[in-house]
């Protein structure tokens, strides 16, 4: 671990060494991702760590600037500052860094780096320390990481290249590990609704010339993720176990043709690829959902889900639709008093 810090320490000081007219950030793209492949190799991990760097939304400051990828699951991502920023989202000055917080902070599994200073964050929550070299390793090079150093970034590095998907299996907890995730995807589809002859653009035209003529970009974007959080979830009770569009469609198919083709729809290669980071993370954590585990309690119990879910996901957007749990034991005693008023009052019997 130590070597490979050190390394990666001299490629930075090598590459700020050089006179372009390349971002700081770009400058750390190469590195980084060396870097990450190296620490896989020296923590033993089993499966090959991959990165790869976000260029698509990257001016809308939604997307983080590396996707880490073990194996073929998605395990975080890497959002990067410019030498001297540090890694506390908190402390990062210019109305942009904080708006992109507001975003990335929704992300599960996401480190803050400026190539010195280290920190990772899970939903918003900061977990563990800031690791900060000993040295700047633009200056310093390998010198600038001590033992001490390599030995506080081991375990955030491990925890992070490990990550599994830890999906709560009560309704309410589960809404609540949902809701982020369904915001930043409803924050992707936002910017990428800004970009002329996005994919995602031409699915919002199509929605409003033949459903919702009256829908704007925000609640296009809020339809889109919601529906397909739902879908997803709803596909995954079903018995799916891959999540991707087509698959979870099969298995929708069976009770839910229409919710089925509408996620074929909305989760069209083109448009899955512009919200890739979305999609991933949902797909992942939701085919983690043990089925028998969620309804163990009552079988129909997701049909009640909507509202733990729409209180955490957005609580103005619940009161606004009134989307309120009615007990079933009111619902039977409405239907009943309807039906005695039919056939008492009216003579209509209870066909």
């Amino acid at each position: 671990m130590l070597a490979a810090a050190r390394a990666f320490a001299d490629k930075l000081r090598a590459v700020y060494g050089l006179s372009d007219s390349s971002s700081p950030e770009d400058q750390l793209k190469a590195p980084v991702s060396s870097f990450l492949a190296d620490v896989g190799a020296a923590l033993d991990i089993k499966q090959a760590i991959q990165a790869k760097t976000e260029a698509h939304l990257a001016e809308h400051k939604v997307r983080p600037d590396i996707a880490v990828y073990a194996g073929k699951l998605i395990a975080g991502y890497m959002e990067l500052k410019a030498p001297g920023e540090g890694a506390d989202p908190a402390r990062l000055k210019g109305a942009h860094n904080k708006a992109q917080w507001e975003k990335l902070k929704n992300l599960p599994n996401l480190i803050y780096t400026d190539g010195r200073e280290w920190a990772l964050y899970r939903s918003g929550e900061r977990f563990g320390g800031i690791v900060r070299f000993e040295g700047d390793p633009g200056e310093d090079g390998g010198k600038a990481v001590s033992e001490e150093d390599a030995r506080r970034l081991e375990p955030m590095l491990r925890g992070f290249l490990g990550w599994d998907p830890t999906v709560p299996h009560r309704p309410r907890e589960l809404a609540a590990y949902l809701a982020p995730l369904t915001r930043f995807l409803r924050s992707e589809v936002e910017a990428a609704l800004e970009i002329e002859g996005s994919a995602v653009n031409g699915l919002a035209n199509e929605w409003r010339q033949f459903f919702f003529p009256d829908a704007d970009n925000a609640r296009f974007a809020d339809a889109y993720a919601q529906t397909v959080t739902y879908a997803m979830l709803l596909a995954r009770l079903s018995g799916a176990s891959k999540l991707d569009p087509a698959e979870a469609a099969k298995t929708l198919d069976k009770n839910n043709g229409l919710l089925a083709r509408t996620l074929e729809l909305l989760g069209q290669k083109a448009a899955r690829e512009e919200l890739a980071v979305g999609f991933e993370l949902l797909q992942r954590s939701l085919e983690a959902l043990q089925p028998a585990d969620f309804l163990r309690s009552k079988p129909d119990l997701w049909l009640y889900f909507y509202e733990d879910f729409l209180a955490a996901y957005d609580p103005k957007l619940r009161k606004d639709y009134g989307v309120y749990y009615t007990p079933i034991e009111v619902v039977e005693l409405q239907v009943r008093l309807a039906s005695e008023l039919l056939e008492k009052r009216f003579g209509k019997a209870n066909l």
